[in-house]
């Protein structure tokens, strides 16, 4: 019989994408040969997390404009928070100049420095952080054909890039960022312009239509995806298009975990796989564009509310076991091993349980219900 803390820990959903962490970081830039800095925004449960948990990470250019940055990444937590994207590591990059700096060289002329910095500081500065192995580049306009350079240069770094309405320049790389989309699949273009009016996008409009024309673009391509914003000015393009491009990329994460699928009374479609092959399953299915995204606390409590269902002790048990090894600061996956275990190792279930209650000590002591769980897990320990 499962006792009401249990209970609540395996029911609740935590909420993610609302309470971040921000770090601003100076340092001496060597490709630009200036003092420069980036803005770190870390989601909810990177505090919890092992350096195992790798999170993707989304570079957004022009950081000084915050008409611009401010939506998008109030965008980015919003549709982290209802679950379309995953917990992301969001860098806002400023710039003293934009025109200078994302000016882009003929032919093969020599690289902006601000993609060196990007390309070879950039990754350095974040491994404190431990970044997983995708980024996604966000650029507008002038830093939108920047985007766009970068993907035809480095599409190995940037493998997916958002480019609203950007400007002329990029033209002559468009043929090398079609190759790359068709080389891979697992590489991501995404383009967008706005209302074709004069008083809305008429001249990027135009340029963007004619080059990508001549290209063939999209063509067949899947995985390069343009989209004209009706009616849209062209700096309410980003505002517009974004959270749709957001939404598609990811599209794949937003529909997993279904893994231990329930019907509309919330039981179990069929019994659970042995836990060990429960969690190959789970490894089998975090695959994303070549890479991985991490198993996320909200789907690891939302498939042990799911086993609970049934009596499946094992597999909840592996379950919760493995939400500790990804998230050793979080105390509620210690609270629930250390209940499960209570009988059957009461010596185990007992030091995950002071466990837990030194972590809810550490990370948790101003959420409202702080003294009831505390007293709870006393309680479980006989103190």
């Amino acid at each position: 019989m499962w006792s009401r803390l249990f209970l609540s820990l395996a029911l609740s959903v935590p909420v993610a994408g609302m309470a971040q962490h921000t770090d601003t970081l100076r340092f001496r830039s060597q490709a630009m040969d200036a003092d420069r800095l980036v803005v770190v925004h870390l989601p909810e449960f990177h505090r919890y997390a092992s350096e195992e948990v790798r999170m993707p990470v989304i570079v957004v250019l022009d950081g000084q404009h915050e008409w611009f940055v401010g939506p998008v990444v109030n965008d980015i937590r919003y549709l982290t928070f209802t679950k379309e994207l995953p917990q992301c590591i969001t860098v806002e990059v400023p710039h003293a100049d934009r025109i200078s700096e994302c000016r882009i060289p003929e032919g093969e002329g020599p690289e902006p420095a601000l993609l060196r910095m990007l390309v070879e500081e950039l990754p350095g500065l974040l491994e404190p952080y431990h970044p997983g192995g995708f980024q996604l580049l966000i650029g507008h306009s002038f830093t939108a054909s920047f985007a766009l350079y970068a993907f035809a240069k480095y599409p190995e770094r940037f493998p997916v890039v958002l480019a609203h309405t950007p400007g002329n320049g990029s033209d002559g790389h468009l043929a090398r960022v079609k190759q790359h989309v068709q080389e891979d699949p697992d590489r991501a273009v995404y383009l967008s312009v706005g209302g074709p009016e004069l008083k809305k996008d008429k001249w990027h409009h135009g340029w963007n239509t004619e080059a990508l024309r001549k290209e063939g673009l999209p063509g067949d391509l899947p995985n390069f995806v343009f989209r004209e914003v009706p009616h849209a000015a062209h700096n309410a393009v980003p505002i517009r298009a974004t959270p749709e491009f957001l939404s598609h990329c990811f599209n794949a994460f937003s529909l997993r975990d279904s893994l231990v699928p329930v019907n509309m009374y919330y039981q179990l479609d069929e019994p659970p796989p042995p836990a060990e092959e429960l969690l190959r399953q789970v490894e089998e299915d975090l695959a994303w564009r070549g890479t991985s995204i991490p198993w996320e606390l909200a789907e690891i409590n939302g498939m042990a509310s799911r086993l609970m269902t049934g009596d499946h002790p094992e597999q909840l048990l592996a379950v919760f076991q493995r939400g500790v090894e990804l998230y050793p600061g979080y105390w509620e996956f210690h609270a629930a091993v250390g209940e499960l275990l209570l009988e059957s190792d009461p010596a185990m279930g007992r030091a995950s349980l002071r466990r837990s209650l030194a972590l809810l000590e550490e990370y948790d002591r101003d959420q409202p219900d702080y003294a009831e769980i505390k007293a709870e897990l006393e309680e479980l320990l006989g103190e």
